[in-house]
């Protein structure tokens, strides 16, 4: 699980940066429609990999809150995807969408292009009383200092496993051996499931 990378921008454009890293240009689906990184720029995004029979896709973050309020979209609200949680992200600035979900503000959201009056509804509904600082997996907050543990529980899930599986896993691994790194932590939570 790619969770964090660092490097030059190679390419930028509406919604997709090719961010070089030791010689590999990484390809990062974006939010951002305009102060998109110059090419030849450092940059540092925190990224979300979505992982499917066909395709492998990156998407970047300027914030690691933005890229944990995607998070939360992805997996936390039907019929929400990848690729309209970015269009959500990439029309609204991602406080005053989030300040359209914690107020209930329907009209706001269902102003985005893509989302009609019962998509709104349903983001609304299911984000309800969620705290939208920091996606929360099991009690271990994505935006908490354990990261390490967060995105271990990240990469299970993005492996298939369900939520509460890939928590309880990872926080075993963990108990156990508290100074892993997350590919450790990942290791040790296969192995036990």
């Amino acid at each position: 699980m790619i969770a964090r990378i660092k490097g030059t921008v190679w390419e930028s454009k509406p919604l997709q940066v090719v961010l070089e890293v030791n010689g590999v240009g990484y390809a990062l689906s974006v939010p951002m429609l305009e102060n998109l990184p110059q090419a030849g720029t450092a940059a540092e995004f925190f990224t979300f990999a979505v992982y499917r029979e066909d395709s492998a896709t990156l998407y970047g973050f300027t914030q690691r809150q933005e890229r944990d309020f995607f998070t939360i979209l992805v997996e936390k609200v039907s019929g929400i995807g990848p690729k309209t949680a970015l269009g959500l992200l990439a029309h609204l600035p991602f406080q005053r969408l989030r300040a359209a979900v914690e107020t209930g503000d329907l009209n706001t959201l269902k102003a985005i292009p893509g989302i009609g009056k019962k998509t709104a509804e349903r983001l609304l509904l299911e984000l309800k009383g969620l705290s939208m600082g920091a996606a929360e997996v099991s009690g271990i907050s994505l935006g908490s200092t354990n990261v390490v543990v967060a995105d271990a529980i990240a990469a299970l899930m993005s492996l298939g496993y369900s939520q509460t599986l890939a928590a309880q896993s990872v926080n075993k691994a963990y108990e156990k051996y508290p100074n892993s790194a997350a590919e450790e932590l990942i290791k040790l939570a296969l192995k036990k499931g």
